[in-house]
């Protein structure tokens, strides 16, 4: 007796199956965390204007052209919290945007490579005016600085740049024209 029961071909991936490389991981994972970190501290800071016990307010008196720390909460939530978990978000999942195609063209690699970098940057910097405007040193401004030049410096990796390159147009095979009757 036959089996009515047909065996069931395996389906072929649409594409080349990738993996990223640990430098893709390190750098989403080091963005994610900067990321959630900063968009707390700049919601506290902006739920708090007038200081509480993590940003005193006393320090507002020595701060030049702020009065309190709405500003500044605003700037390391928004800037620095939800730009991180965008660009940790363009690393793991690559979408292709529009509007940042010619960053794209500019680099030759996707986008989040350079906004990788400028996540590092902007953290360095907020970090050295931290260290220049704030009276008090922490353990946590050199986990953040460290952060940022570990976020510049998988910037320069040779595997985070070839696995955020994109393909150049002799390198993309077109599908086949369509034959016509």
């Amino acid at each position: 007796m036959r089996s009515s029961i047909e065996p069931i071909e395996p389906i072929e991936p649409a594409g080349p199956v990738t993996v990223s490389p640990w430098t893709v991981k390190v750098a989403a994972g080091s963005l994610f965390f900067l990321g959630v970190t900063a968009v707390g501290g700049g919601a506290e800071m902006w739920l708090y204007p007038h200081g509480n016990d993590f940003v005193p307010g006393e320090w507002l008196h020595d701060l030049p052209l702020i009065d309190t720390w709405r500003l500044p909460g605003l700037v390391l939530g928004v800037g620095l919290g939800l730009g991180s978990l965008i660009t940790a978000f363009g690393l793991l999942r690559r979408p292709r945007w529009r509007r940042l195609a010619p960053v794209e063209r500019l680099t030759g690699r996707h986008w989040s490579w350079a906004a990788t970098g400028l996540s590092g940057i902007a953290l360095g910097g907020w970090i050295l005016l931290e260290v220049v405007l704030l009276p008090q040193r922490s353990m946590i401004e050199v986990l953040y600085g460290a952060l940022a030049a570990g976020l510049v410096g998988l910037c320069s990796t040779a595997s985070l740049r070839r696995s955020l390159a994109l393909p150049s147009d002799r390198d993309v095979v077109s599908d086949p024209p369509a034959r016509g009757r």
